[in-house]
């Protein structure tokens, strides 16, 4: 077997992770995506709104902290809570942040012990092959979590021949970090392994505060594959991290300078075995585990002078499928039918120190899901999708959700219409159901799910020979029985509101290649995110916007990349006074540059410069950012072209 046929084996793997996609202006149509629908599709065919961040713009910006590269695509907000290593939140369409469903390498890395969402700070951009994030619901594909859209983190997988890959980088804050990457490939089987360990000494979380919050993480992955025949492929993945964080708390609603910890210790894991029963048809089985342990040391404010507690808490999430697939043609259609049958196991557990034994929860919940799509091309202009889905969880009623995509190419302007219609659904977290931290959060076990309708309509261009596309889209959705919180003196709990939250905006993207090694991204949002009584949803500006210049010089030995990140101003609930008010966070502007030097093929120097302008944003009340930084590292490459 060829080099070529290792490639496309390697490309039928990428494939096992139910995936989607819809063209990007800095895509190929005809590139094949993963993350929007059962089996793997060109991005020009399907009708839902994808970005995609690939190697090249990953490698261009330097950075190990992904909240970085989320901040360029549209119709997302981030906001942090205080210095690298905080608490993270990824907001699509102005849904709330655990209505992004976080996959990574296809694995489902929803934390089971918090409020169900992922924390990005966990996530590391290094040894990444692509990022492609889905907007809109998606839980006809996925379930629940999907309700806002999908952030997919794809790694490198094995390649090839052997190589290896090492970077070594310090700056500002006590920072330093290093990182390695082997692969060794063979015609019918590969591996890649990485490992990254980063560390800083950081500032305080708290505003205005003394006392430093630093980060301490290590992240392991391994990638593997084996194709014993052309019809059979199997392919795991692991990825171990291990994260030490500073933190302030809040009580009362006030951030204060502390000495609190959390220690995260995250395990992803899937296997799976894809069987081609024919040209056109496979059957896939996948079996994927993650699971979340983290140990909370704070002060409690309501015994001081009492010795710091602890609260262990540990979650798992075990999911088992089974995918047919099967394509044929008749005439100018050609007919793509998907079926998954799906099992789910969540388990958490938490434990107090103190004598708060009474507050310990064990809790498991099972749900049987089936899934179903339809894809239909007429032609090469014309492509339609129709998927399905029913959730049977043992604690909530069944919930059926639905999406219908399109996507239309008109090659007499230039261009493709694309849109997508779908229904989304988010189920309570432990924590809001039976979630106790004394003195300030009490779970409501009679929470129901929340559910979302909406739509996407957009267009995109290519002018000038395909040097420039361009992408706007405008998107509707309604939110009805959202969660949120209520305050009941100094403590609080969650309800779900009555009536319709309403959430409407306009996603601008474009990308132009300029010529003599120079191209331009840039993003618009406008957003306009409102709760059920009207007034608007907390942390969604009502603009946001980017724009990167890459310059490739020197033959190609030199790059450098400049990068504008704005962020609207937006509001936020101040808790330090009963009741919560309303305060304004003003806008801000981040500016990067990154630049890299080859000083042979195989060593290159790398420099960066993060919030160029001391911005120190104000994304959380209460919280600090850090302010500029300034970086400097070596890279080596070993072995490979």
């Amino acid at each position: 077997m060829s080099n070529r046929s290792l490639l496309v084996i390697s490309t039928a793997l990428a494939a096992v992770f139910p995936a989607f996609a819809a063209a990007d202006p800095r895509g190929d149509s005809d590139e094949i995506v993963v993350t929007a629908s059962m089996g793997p599709e060109a991005a020009g065919r399907l009708g839902s709104a994808i970005s995609v961040i690939d190697a090249a713009a990953i490698a261009a910006r330097q950075t190990n902290d992904l909240a970085v590269l989320l901040r360029e695509v549209p119709g997302l907000a981030v906001s942090r809570t205080g210095p690298v290593g905080s608490f993270t939140q990824i907001r699509v369409r102005g849904a709330e942040a655990n209505h992004t469903l976080a996959l990574v390498d296809g694995i489902e890395v929803a934390d089971p012990t918090g409020s169900g969402e992922f924390d990005f700070a966990n996530a590391l951009a290094f040894d990444l092959d692509r990022i492609e994030i889905v907007r809109g619901a998606q839980s006809a594909l996925y379930g629940s979590d999907a309700l806002g859209g999908v952030v997919n983190i794809l790694t490198r997988g094995p390649e090839p021949g052997y190589s290896a890959y090492a970077l070594a980088e310090a700056g500002s804050f006590g920072t330093w970090r290093g990182g390695a990457a082997v692969n060794a490939g063979a015609e019918r089987a590969g591996l890649r392994a990485s490992v990254h360990y980063a560390r800083t000494d950081g500032v305080s979380a708290a505003r205005g505060g003394s006392e430093a919050d630093g980060e301490d993480a290590l992240h392991l992955k391994a990638k593997g594959f084996v194709a014993p025949a052309d019809w059979l492929a199997i392919d795991g993945v692991v990825h171990f991290g291990d994260v030490d964080v500073d933190t302030d708390p809040a009580p009362f609603g006030l951030v204060v300078d502390s000495d609190d910890t959390t220690k995260t210790e995250t395990l992803f894991a899937r296997g799976a075995v894809r069987i081609a029963l024919g040209p056109e048809s496979y059957m896939r089985a996948s079996l994927g585990y993650a699971r979340t342990k983290r140990d909370v040391a704070y002060r409690d404010f309501f015994a001081l002078g009492t010795p710091r507690e602890t609260s262990r808490l540990e979650g798992a999430r075990t999911k088992s499928l089974l995918e047919l697939g099967h394509g044929f043609a008749t005439g100018a259609l050609t007919h793509r039918v998907g079926i998954v049958a799906e099992h789910e196991a969540v388990t958490f557990e938490s434990a107090n120190s103190g004598g708060l034994s009474f507050a310990d929860q064990d809790r498991s919940t099972d749900t049987a899901s089936l899934a179903g799509e339809y894809r239909l091309s007429i032609g090469a202009h014309t492509h339609l999708s129709a998927g399905g889905r029913l959730d049977r969880n043992e604690s909530f009623e069944d919930a059926a959700t639905w999406r219908l995509t399109a996507s239309q190419d008109v090659d007499g302007l230039g261009g493709r219409l694309h849109a997508s219609y779908g229904t989304g659904i988010k189920e309570p977290s432990f924590t809001e159901l039976y979630g106790f931290f004394p003195g300030s959060f009490v779970g409501n076990p009679d929470l129901g799910p929340e559910s979302s309708r909406g739509f996407d309509i957009g267009w995109q261009q290519r002018l000038f020979g395909d040097r420039v596309r361009l992408d706007a889209t405008y998107f509707e959705t309604d939110l009805t029985d959202e969660i949120t919180t209520v305050f009941v003196g100094f403590s609080s709990t969650v309800v779900n509101e009555r009536g319709k939250s309403e959430r409407k905006g306009v996603e601008l993207a474009a990308n132009a290649d300029l010529g003599e090694g120079l191209s331009l991204e840039a993003s618009y949002t406008w957003l306009d995110a409102d709760n059920a009584d009207g007034s608007a949803e907390v942390r969604r500006a009502r603009n946001i916007a980017s724009a990167a210049l890459d310059w490739s010089c020197l033959e190609g030995r030199g790059h450098l990349n400049v990068a504008l990140r704005y962020n609207g101003t937006q509001e936020d609930d101040d808790f330090s006074v009963i009741p919560a008010r309303r305060v304004d966070l003003d806008g801000f502007l981040l500016a990067a540059v990154a630049a890299r030097f080859d000083l042979t093929d195989r060593v290159a120097l790398t420099a960066r410069v993060e919030d160029l302008l001391d911005e120190a944003p104000y994304e959380v009340f209460g919280y600090a950012e850090p302010g500029r930084a300034v970086f400097a590292g070596l890279t080596l490459k070993l072995g490979g072209p």
